[in-house]
């Protein structure tokens, strides 16, 4: 969540000076809507393959079923992620109007329905009610912005990666979890290592997708 907190104050304020310039702002959002779930996008993967194990690791077996909602908030990560930087570039375009009302209604929305699942579903009803809000917050900024933008892509090619980069990484601890086996050490000890192991993998493949397989290095001479 730190990318977006970073990166959502000077997105608003670079598109204000761009729309106050008359100039395209596609491109920075663009560029802001790739990056954001560099994380979330990898712990949603891996909460789904291991959340009973993790829950049941950190807080015991009692706490198992709570690994839905371990997946449920993981979810919702990647869609903030993702709607966050939208709210920020429809106050970058002066609409903060707009933004109270997508906030205020969302969030009336989320209560009403967070206190009717909870009552039919128990906990994991909060989840699903905020992410219902979450998700409609993002598709009623992506509309507004609609209007005010010319068209850009949701999921741009950066993003797009990241998500095959992380169904790798999934792939590699959902193999080494149920089919590897090291005896001595435990399944708690297995778990972190091929977490550790393949989020290594995830990033370098990540890296390598998002900037195109290029990098480079630029010398400043010595001062004298």
């Amino acid at each position: 969540m730190f990318v977006v907190q970073a990166a959502g104050p000077s997105l608003m304020s670079k598109l204000s000076a761009l729309d106050a310039a008359g100039e395209a702002t596609n491109k920075d959002l663009v560029n802001t809507l790739s990056f954001t779930s560099i994380f979330a996008i990898p712990t949603f993967v891996g909460a789904v393959i291991l959340h009973r194990d993790l829950v049941v690791t950190l807080y015991g077996p009692g706490f198992a079923p709570a690994g839905t909602l371990l997946v449920g908030l993981a979810a919702l990560r990647i869609i903030s992620t993702q709607s966050e930087p939208l709210i920020q570039a429809l106050n970058g375009l002066d609409r903060p109007d707009v933004t109270m009302w997508i906030t205020g209604t969302t969030l009336v929305g989320n209560v009403i329905l967070g206190i009717g699942l909870t009552i039919v579903l128990g906990p994991i009803g909060v989840v699903i009610a905020t992410l219902a809000a979450e998700a409609a917050r993002y598709v009623a900024a992506v509309m507004l912005l609609r209007r005010e933008l010319a068209p850009f892509p949701l999921f741009p090619r950066p993003l797009v990666e990241q998500m095959v980069a992380s169904l790798l990484m999934g792939g590699t601890v959902l193999i080494f979890s149920r089919y590897v086996t090291i005896r001595g050490l435990g399944r708690p000890f297995l778990c972190s290592l091929v977490l550790v192991s393949s989020s290594t993998v995830w990033f370098c493949l990540s890296s390598r997708c998002s900037c195109g397989g290029q990098l480079e290095v630029h010398f400043r001479p010595r001062p004298k």
